[in-house]
């Protein structure tokens, strides 16, 4: 009856052993289980921080080449702007020129008219 009784003793014991031994399975497996789900959810921040990063460097570059095209299309018009208002100062000054030479030319004519005129009384 004895070795019945250690008998029984020894599978209540393995049962309670097996029991406990699954129980602590599964509260490490848990706990392994909820490690990598915050594990992951502190790759997946660090992963969107980094895409966020990354936009934000190619925004501010975009800015800058923008900056860059708009600062050398300014110089591109103010030069523009400098040579119309030099060709508009030459144009003003050659039509100056040109009525000074119609004056003269006129105050030429005129002269030659007098001159062929006295020219003909003297003959």
């Amino acid at each position: 009856m004895e070795i019945v009784v250690g008998v029984i003793g020894i599978v209540i014991g393995a049962v309670i052993a097996w029991y406990l031994t699954g129980k602590a399975a599964n509260s490490r497996a848990q706990n392994i289980l909820s490690d990598a789900e915050k594990d992951a959810e502190v790759i997946r921040k660090n992963k969107l921080l980094e895409a966020k990063e990354e936009i934000i460097s190619m925004k501010a570059e975009a800015e800058k080449q923008a900056n860059a095209r708009t600062s050398k299309i300014q110089i591109t018009e103010n030069r523009l702007k400098q040579r119309e208002m030099s060709l508009n100062q030459r144009q003003e000054e050659l039509g100056k020129k040109g009525n000074e030479i119609d004056t003269l030319r006129v105050n030429l004519e005129n002269q030659q008219e007098l001159l062929d005129k006295k020219s003909a009384e003297l003959e």
